[in-house]
């Protein structure tokens, strides 16, 4: 249960009272979440995370200047008491990369691993020319990989009860002058599906300090 403020239950994403957030957790069975998940098809609703560095903090908890000194997060959403985003901020939902990334599971596989698993019969199987001369590959192909966020993020238990999909992930940085340039994509589903690059790899590809958003 949890209290009539939210502060304090034993119920994370259960009771619809809690606010408290759950990152990490175990998914369960991989087959009953795609079948939760659904069809590759485009449409459907389109939340926001934002990724937060995991020292965006480091400075206001050291010189104890409360969110005056919090990167990438504006000070109302953010309680220095719990050194953490305040629960059920409106989207982008805050959420740090550590907790974000320890949320994410697999479901399929990309063709390069596929390939790297199977050996010299399969390989044949799967021969263009050779299905032709035998009406057809004999096995199936497995399916593509798809990155799916499951956690009880920012304190909304709601969000725990739908697989999200992560499609694309981008980021921004300041120009010379102090203003933000455009949005540009560090990751997006196509190109983790083809080269089998898990969503962390936008992290390595942001270089430098970025604001970085997943859609």
């Amino acid at each position: 249960g949890a209290t009539p403020d939210g502060t304090t239950c034993d119920a994370t994403g259960h009771d619809p009272r809690c606010t408290h957030s759950l990152y990490g957790r175990e998914v369960g069975s991989l087959t009953e979440l795609e079948q939760k998940l659904g069809p590759d098809v485009d449409g459907g609703l389109v939340f926001t995370v934002k990724i937060l560095p995991n020292d965006y903090n480091a400075t206001a908890k050291k010189s104890g200047s409360g969110s005056r000194k919090v990167k990438f997060l504006q000070g109302k959403d953010y309680d220095p008491q719990t050194s953490a985003p305040k629960p059920r901020r409106k989207m982008p939902f805050p959420v740090t990369s550590d907790d974000f990334f320890s949320s994410i599971a697999r479901i399929g596989k990309p063709s390069v691993e596929v390939y790297g698993e199977e050996g010299y019969e399969d390989l044949w199987h799967r021969d263009v020319r050779h299905s032709v001369m035998t009406d057809g590959p004999s096995n199936t192909a497995p399916s593509p990989p798809r990155w799916i966020f499951s956690a009880v993020c920012n304190g909304w238990p709601g969000l725990a009860s739908i697989p999200l999909e992560v499609r694309k992930i981008e980021g921004r940085e300041n120009n010379f002058v102090g203003r933000r340039k455009g949005w540009s994509t560090l990751w997006d589903y196509e190109r983790g599906k083809e080269h089998g690059k898990d969503p962390s790899h936008s992290i390595r590809s942001a270089g430098g300090e970025q604001e970085v958003r997943v859609k």
